[in-house]
């Protein structure tokens, strides 16, 4: 049970990190797509490196915020 709760409190905390990226990033449309800004907004939210498909998630909501 221990392990199912780290791997559920991990997540919690990486889909933090993750949102919290994303809604300073939709905070600066002019910038949000440049990769040096992307890369300092992701160090100040406390992540290091992103999957593939994490990244693709970030830059799909980011699109979907800023087209509404």
């Amino acid at each position: 049970a221990n392990v199912a709760f780290t791997l559920y409190a991990m997540d919690q905390e990486r889909n933090n990190e993750l949102s919290m990226a994303i809604n300073t990033l939709v905070a600066y449309p002019d910038q949000c797509w440049d990769e040096d800004f992307q890369n300092e907004v992701f160090l100040a939210c406390g992540i290091d490196c992103l999957t593939e498909s994490e990244y693709e998630f970030i830059l799909n909501t980011i699109s979907e915020i800023l087209e509404d």
